[in-house]
């Protein structure tokens, strides 16, 4: 299986110029799924109103449309998050998986940083698993992998490759990543956004250090903090060996947590 990630820096609020500079960057490439990063048509730093101009419903996506096309060219699936309206008047910040059929899933982002509640709505929807050809993946957004319930729930239901879209400038994520693919023994891509964005009120400047991490916590691939294009092949099937060098089953200690979480995230 070919999997890979597209860190780089969007054409900061002009949907139309990413999508073109996608277009022309994964016009020749060939793969099983590909990873984008969070909010990956606008950048991250946008105003309440640039937040309702640029979100889209997902029944009538423009960017999901072009999407469908890229992905009709290279053969594979499409991940990545954008600004998403429902018909109630609700934002959310919403990974979608795309293929060459158009739309195969969605995820809404359930933790929200501070600053990101006073505009956007968090979904407590239960993480759903996708076929992409014989393994599950499953879609978390930035700051969702400091949280292990999430990939501890995903990955009791069968979990396999974990595609994580962010958008983040500190030290600590990309160790949280590897954190969570050992714990888990699962796949995880981390596609991270590049560059800077400047508005009146504050700058945000991106790490890139995107990565792909193995079950075994070795990173397979891994960005400085330019923009980059980069694929692996991988075996989905090493992600169900829940066997470690002290334990023989990962799951062995579960039924210990009686509690409520534990008991809906059975396999």
């Amino acid at each position: 299986m070919k999997i890979g990630y597209y860190q780089f820096t969007p054409e900061w609020k002009n949907p139309k110029g990413t999508i073109q500079k996608l277009k022309h960057q994964l016009k020749d490439e060939k793969f099983d799924l590909l990873v984008l990063p969070e909010l990956f048509t606008t950048g991250s730093l946008l105003t309440e109103k640039e937040l309702w101009k640029f979100a889209e419903d997902l029944e009538d996506s423009r960017t999901i449309e072009e999407l469908t096309k890229i992905a009709t060219i290279s053969g594979g699936y499409i991940c990545g998050s954008m600004l998403e309206k429902d018909n109630e008047d609700y934002l959310y910040n919403t990974s979608i998986l795309v293929s060459s059929d158009g739309l195969e899933g969605s995820y809404r982002k359930h933790h929200l940083p501070d600053f990101e509640k006073h505009y956007l709505s968090s979904s407590w929807d239960d993480p759903k698993l996708f076929d992409i050809g014989e393994s599950k993946a499953g879609m978390l957004i930035c700051f969702d992998i400091w949280f292990p319930e999430l990939c501890r729930i995903m990955t009791r239901k069968g979990l396999q490759v974990l595609c994580h879209s962010a958008a983040f400038g500190g030290i600590n994520t990309p160790d949280i990543v590897k954190i969570r693919a050992i714990e888990n023994r699962i796949f995880i891509i981390s596609a991270n956004l590049t560059g800077e964005e400047t508005s009146a009120e504050r700058t945000e400047q991106y790490r890139g250090a995107s990565r792909i991490v193995s079950p075994d916590g070795e990173i397979l691939a891994e960005s400085g903090s330019e923009e980059d294009l980069v694929f692996v092949d991988i075996n989905p099937d090493e992600s169900n060996h829940k066997r470690l060098s002290f334990c023989e089953n990962l799951w062995s200690e579960w039924n210990n947590y009686k509690t409520e979480f534990s008991s809906n995230a059975q396999p």
